[in-house]
């Protein structure tokens, strides 16, 4: 039975590895088309501490990843110690609204995350906000069971949009798991500068939000 699940949980913990968004499988980017968001000065969470509970993330994959065919940089535990951003619930201390610049025309935007006490019908907004350079705005509400589903389950989601990766919660490769998410923005108008992305919680209702990294696929006739 060991050997079952070990061939069941290699499987997946290689899906992120061999399978590819759709979006990656069309654009076909070059290397020079990517960049990551530096998130580090914002960082206000690490993976020991994670959720403040005594539960924690210390096995999650550290350095230079790349998931789903998209880069991502995940900091380092022991060099960086502050690892992730929080975003604010009832729960969870966090951000009620974390502006970061972004200056760049981009196709697409990637954000590695995870929800704590994620599930649907929740109370309050949790909102990702696009700025362009004109004024205008885009969001994205992020809504447990939709959007945004918990770290903690056995249970996992995917869609066209949405990737699941597996973190181990001890040396071995047995269950129980963790779950992070990667969560596919494709921007409506890839010809107008974002001048910065914002995260925004009004407080309300139990679920966190846990972002470890930002990825962008540039807009091909960027600047």
């Amino acid at each position: 039975m060991e050997d079952i699940i070990r061939s069941a949980a290699k499987q997946l913990f290689e899906k992120p590895h061999k399978e590819v968004f759709s979006i990656v499988e069309k654009e076909k980017p070059q290397e020079n088309e990517w960049f990551i968001v530096d998130i580090k000065k914002y960082c206000n969470g690490d993976f020991i501490t994670w959720t403040g509970d005594g539960l924690n993330l210390k096995y999650v994959e550290q350095g230079d990843r790349i998931y789903y065919g998209v880069p991502f940089h995940i900091l380092s535990q022991e060099k960086d110690k502050k690892t992730c951003i929080k975003i604010k619930s009832e729960l969870l201390s966090g951000y009620t609204n974390l502006e970061i610049p972004l200056q760049k025309k981009v196709k697409a935007l990637f954000f590695l995350y995870t929800g704590y006490y994620a599930v649907p019908g929740d109370a309050g907004e949790r909102k990702i906000i696009f700025e362009y350079e004109d004024g205008k705005k885009e969001e994205i509400n992020l809504i447990g069971g939709k959007n945004l589903f918990d770290w903690f389950p056995q249970k996992r989601y995917e869609s066209e949009k949405i990737k699941y990766i597996l973190v181990k919660t001890s040396e071995t490769i047995m269950p129980p798991y963790r779950n992070l998410y990667i969560l596919l923005w494709e921007n409506p108008y890839p010809e107008k500068k974002i001048n910065k992305i914002v995260f925004y919680s009004d407080g309300k209702g139990k679920r966190g939000i846990f972002i470890l990294g930002i990825t962008g696929l540039l807009t091909k006739t960027s600047d």
